[in-house]
């Protein structure tokens, strides 16, 4: 899946902010509400849940948009990782909120 980080989600980001960066923006806006995890985003699909990595370019545009450097916008794939066990993402899902 293509996920386009837009002007708009850069102006409406938040430093320092797992949920509300640009990234995370989009990656809502465009695969559905998740929850940050890492360098990627934790989500239910039907009735399991997945972990979304992100590649390296999405962490230097975090660490970049995080240190109040200029970033444009950028485009990326979103790539999915085996099934993880329910009780992990609980926890990491509840220690988030």
């Amino acid at each position: 899946m293509t996920i386009s980080v837009t002007q708009e989600d850069i102006c409406n980001g938040k430093r320092k902010s797992n949920n509300n960066c640009p990234v995370a923006l989009a990656l809502n806006r465009q695969a559905g509400k998740g929850h940050s995890m890492g360098f990627g985003i934790c989500k239910k699909v039907g009735s399991k849940f997945r972990y979304f990595r992100t590649p390296p370019e999405v962490y230097e545009f975090v660490i970049l948009f995080d240190a109040g450097i200029p970033v444009l916008p950028f485009e990326f794939e979103l790539e999915a990782d085996p099934p993880l066990l329910e009780e992990l993402v609980r926890e990491c899902i509840n220690e988030s909120t």
